[in-house]
């Protein structure tokens, strides 16, 4: 902490309040405020303005902004200058705090000043969400501090002159329009990671960072009340949403049905803005505001309508216009309000439900922060007819096989022009981006072989079934979904009216379409539109593991059916990947001992590495169904086991199982094989052991869900191999071929932001 001289004011204005600002970051709107508050002097200036602190995340930084920002209008100040932002909050000396950081950090920063017992002034938007402002509110409430948002545009002397031009004096009549544009080219793809226009946890997007404007311009044109005393609007609004969810272009509007007055409020980073951003049009005439910026207006004319004279309003601004706000927090502090009359509570919380909405009804999340929770009071919010979407970067491909088995990559449906409009979804379904896809056997099955018992593939046929993605498209009957929702995609289509469906048990479905099950195209493309009722949230989830969740499923759906015990004794046939996920599933349980066999040495290794005290069995060909159970009772120490989880499907295999399983005990079979086998009958019959069998699943997916998230099981490790989906030929080559170690290979279309 660095030490100060005693500050001397020159020339105070006789009784006007001082205050001794506490500065909470050193970005370029700190640098704003503090250059404007500075000033020797502005039109209408009732207040003197002391820099006492300067908090930021170094001292370096620190001193640099005071060099900046402090010393070119004031050399003889020095404020003391912290480290840490809890120095300001800290110290005896600041009567309030000016929050310039970041959205994302602007509640926590609030809350750590009020819980210091300091007055507070934080930027726009004054939270992420409206719950964050509640919660901020409330702790300024219980602790007794002022709070206001620093919404400057509000505060100018042309915003409280165009206020009265409209509801006192009435000089337009009534009111009937106000269109207002913020518009600004920011080149995102090319900034670097972490910047605030770019980063979703920071609350990037043109909503909260210049819509905001848009949306005060309209709100204080159309209505003379503010906060409890203002009607609350119809919100009807579409969002382009880019860059991982970042909404470029924002466009809102407000319906107020008590007096039929609309607003149009947008925003865009594609395109810089009109200096005259705005008009307002009444019975008698029209205004155009005129200035830089929607946030620093300069002055406006009024046209009357049919002709008649043009009066033209101008303001005096020396600087940016921070201190008006500046001064009217003196003037609260000096009065001991806990709130400004101009941007009161209540409007803060008004703007923050609109701009909710508009997220809400587009998709556009900040994820970890809010899913947009809407607070305790609501909007009413109305409905289009049309899709939402997030604009696609990329053409569709997919990954396809005929029966001539060949196997490439070329379009796929729907096309990207389909996803931009939304015009390919069926009701009740969502566009899902399909990030990331495990091979599965049945996969390589379809491409080597062709068929998989009686489903043939008679045609063109896109394969994959183990994906996951982001949503980038819904219908407008869909309400369970919002575009940017991270989904894993059960590739069950079912008809939800045979028995089977009836009965919960719908993988018996009669009609079902099953993704890559010839006919019906699977996943494997960068684009599907699926029923939303079968893409299962998965929050922040990796995409990974969400594709992971197939696999697991198909292992819950044996467990749940063998009804697998802590203390059993377990069998695991089969170190491929559904017999590695069911074998994480056995040890989860709490099955001991548990013995893996495998005709692959390295896979028994790896199964070893991926499930420690495991025991392995290397199957030799030349040993008989006897031999193959007396080796694996020997390496369960005599223990016969009570539950076979047969993930081959090998004829063999099933037999040895039989032949090992303990008086009473159970053979489940998940895996696929022939058409027709042989199995030791009489064995079966002597020793009543159980032969159940396993057809896909049903429910598993929310408590595949609940495990993976809960740590409970991590299958992380299984993922050997990783392609871009354009090099997907290469992936089918590792995963078809055991020689080159693949367990479990992943198919991607992501960017290393995304995985």
């Amino acid at each position: 902490m660095d030490s100060k001289p005693d500050i001397v004011i020159s020339d105070p204005a006789a009784g006007a309040p001082t205050v001794r600002w506490g500065i909470v970051a050193t970005g370029m709107i700190s640098d704003w405020f503090v250059t404007d508050i500075l000033k020797p002097n502005w039109p209408g200036k009732s207040a003197n303005h002391i820099v006492q602190a300067i908090g930021s995340s170094s001292l370096e930084k620190c001193q640099k902004f005071m060099e900046q920002s402090v010393n070119p209008a004031k050399p003889a100040v020095q404020p003391t200058l912290y480290g840490t932002y809890q120095g300001v909050y800290d110290d005896p000396d600041v009567d309030c705090v000016y929050v310039g950081t970041p959205h994302s950090f602007h509640k926590q920063g609030c809350l750590d000043a009020i819980e210091a017992g300091k007055n507070v002034l934080c930027e726009k938007p004054f939270t992420m969400n409206v719950k964050e402002a509640e919660e901020v509110f409330e702790a300024a409430e219980k602790k007794g501090v002022f709070v206001m948002e620093a919404m400057w545009t509000r505060f100018y002397p042309l915003m409280q002159t165009l206020r009265k031009l409209l509801h006192e004096t009435k000089e337009l009549g009534t009111i009937y329009r106000t269109f207002c544009d913020f518009g600004m080219d920011v080149d995102i793809a090319s900034l670097p990671d972490g910047s605030r226009y770019k980063e979703i946890s920071l609350g990037a997007g043109s909503l909260l960072d210049i819509g905001i404007y848009s949306l005060t311009w309209g709100l204080t044109t159309l209505s003379d009340g503010q906060g409890e005393e203002a009607e609350d609007p119809e919100v009807v609004s579409s969002q382009t949403l880019e860059h991982g969810g970042v909404d470029t272009i924002s466009n809102v509007l407000l319906h107020y049905r008590g007096t039929g007055r609309q607003a149009v409020c947008t925003s865009t980073f594609n395109y810089p803005g009109r200096s005259d951003f705005a008009r307002i049009e009444g019975s008698k005439g029209h205004i155009v505001v005129h200035g830089e910026t929607p946030s620093s207006p300069e002055g406006f004319v009024l046209h009357p309508k049919g002709g008649g004279m043009e009066e033209q309003y101008t303001f005096e601004k020396p600087g940016r216009g921070f201190f008006w706000e500046a001064d009217a927090v003196a003037h609260d502090l000096k009065a001991g309000r806990r709130q400004n009359d101009t941007m009161p509570w209540a409007e803060t919380m008004r703007v923050m439900r609109v701009m909710d909405h508009v997220r809400k009804s587009s998709g556009a999340r900040f994820v970890g922060v809010d899913d947009c929770e809407l607070g305790k009071k609501q909007l009413t919010m109305s409905t289009t007819t049309t899709a939402t979407t997030l604009v696609p970067s990329k053409p569709n491909i997919g990954v396809y096989t005929n029966p001539a088995h060949d196997l490439w990559v070329a379009e796929a449906q729907p096309t990207k022009e389909e996803v931009e409009k939304g015009e390919s979804l069926k009701p009740g379904e969502v566009t899902v981006a399909i990030k990331s896809t495990g091979i599965c056997g049945s996969d390589v099955h379809f491409w080597h072989e062709g068929c998989i018992g009686p489903m043939i593939v008679e045609d063109t046929h896109v394969l994959g079934h183990e994906s996951a993605g982001i949503v980038v498209a819904k219908h407008p009957t869909v309400e369970t979904h919002n575009v940017g929702d991270r989904v894993a995609v059960e590739p069950n289509i079912i008809c939800g009216e045979c028995e089977p469906c009836l009965t919960g048990k719908y993988n018996g479905c009669e009609n079902v379409e099953f993704r890559s099950t010839p006919p019906v195209p699977g996943l494997l493309r960068r684009y599907v539109n699926h029923p939303a009722v079968w893409c299962h949230k998965i929050g922040d989830m990796g995409y990974e593991d969400g594709a992971l969740l197939e696999p697991l499923s198909v292992a819950l759906a044996g467990m749940q059916r063998a009804n697998i015990t802590l203390g059993d004794s377990v069998l695991v046939c089969g170190a491929g990947p559904i017999g590695l996920v069911t074998l994480a599933c056995v040890k989860a349980a709490g099955a001991e001992p548990i013995v893996i066999t495998d005709i692959d040495e390295g896979r028994l290794k790896f199964a070893q590495e991926f499930c420690p005290g495991v025991r392995t069995h290397k199957v030799e060909f030349s040993d008989s169904p006897e031999d193959f159970a007396r080796k694996v009772v020997a390496k369960a120490d005599g223990v016969e086991p009570a539950v076979t989880m047969e993930c081959t499907g090998v004829e063999s295999s099933i037999s040895g199982a039989i032949h090992a399983s303990k008086f009473g005990g159970k053979v489940f079979v998940i895996g696929v094989g022939k058409p027709e086998i042989k199995i030791p009958f009489m064995r079966l019959s002597t020793r009543e052991v159980d032969l159940q069998f396993q057809y896909r699943y049903a429910n598993t997916w929310p408590r595949a869900i609940r495990l993976l998230q809960g740590g409970v099981i991590d299958l992380k490790k299984l993922v050997t191999h990783r392609f871009p989906l354009e090099n997907a030929i290469d992936a089918f080559k590792v995963a078809s071929d055991a020689k080159q170690g693949g367990i479990k290979v992943m198919i991607q279309s992501m960017d290393d932001s995304e995985r």
